[in-house]
């Protein structure tokens, strides 16, 4: 007769509760979700097109423009910067008015 033996094991799980933002061009802390999201990559011929992708969260304007220009002294000509953010609308909104 073949006998099974259960026991109660007991793990602790910790679970991540918030994430803290900072801006990867001053080093402020994002305190809310208006920011700027950056990923800048370049497209140059060979293997190493897929390692230069990089994510960026900046906080003011004032550091996107201070980091879009130091990208792009640095650059050869097939470098991209996407921009994503609902905050940008927001600010070109309360700009027009």
């Amino acid at each position: 007769m073949k006998k099974t033996v259960y026991e109660m094991v007991t793990k602790e799980v910790k679970e991540k509760i918030s994430e803290l933002i900072t801006c990867d061009e001053c080093g402020a802390v994002i305190k809310d979700w208006k920011h700027y999201e950056v990923t800048t990559h370049h497209s140059d011929w060979g293997n190493d097109s897929i390692d230069s992708y990089e994510n960026l969260d900046l906080c003011s304007k004032e550091c996107l423009i201070k980091n879009m220009k130091e990208y792009f002294e640095s650059s050869n000509g097939s470098e991209e910067y996407n921009i994503e953010n609902n905050r940008m609308k927001n600010w070109i909104e309360e700009e027009t008015k």
